[in-house]
């Protein structure tokens, strides 16, 4: 599970024991807040999410857990 921080950063999780998988990923600026992860399914081997900053920014965040 990816979960957006209000300091620009993406954690994952794992669902299986809730313990957070590798370091964080700052996404964003330090003071714009991940506001909405929003997936894009059927992209090969990756996972992929729109990702809206700040409630103004939009990116395409993709999360590959092989890196």
């Amino acid at each position: 599970m990816l979960l957006g921080s209000n300091q620009g950063k993406i954690l994952a999780y794992r669902i299986s024991d809730g313990l957070l998988d590798g370091n964080p990923n700052q996404v964003g600026g330090i003071d714009s807040a991940v506001t909405q992860l929003v997936t894009l399914n059927n992209i090969e081997d990756n996972e992929a999410f729109i990702m809206i900053i700040g409630n103004k920014e939009l990116f395409i965040y993709i999360h590959n857990k092989r890196d």
